[in-house]
């Protein structure tokens, strides 16, 4: 039987392996909405359970896919850019 922990480092690597991560390299496989809104769903589901509060806030460029994501994904959070 998986603990907890192990079912979720199974996700990780699953998720890691999707993103097409490579050590030492940024994840994600571009900066259209699509991959801001998987980025935001995997997130949400990784690091914001278990009680803990989701983002208020977002620091990031001015990628439109960003831009246009937030509105959708992370509704309750502001985006600040950076220069």
């Amino acid at each position: 039987m998986m603990t907890r922990r192990s079912l979720a480092s199974a996700k990780e690597k699953i998720l890691l392996r999707m993103l097409g991560a490579v050590p030492g390299k940024c994840i994600g496989v571009s900066e259209a909405a699509v991959s801001f809104h998987f980025l935001f769903d995997c997130i949400r589901h990784f690091a914001f359970s278990d009680g803990v509060a989701e983002a208020e806030i977002v620091l990031g460029d001015q990628a439109p896919g960003l831009i246009a994501a937030m509105p959708i994904s992370m509704p309750n959070c502001k985006l600040q850019h950076c220069n």
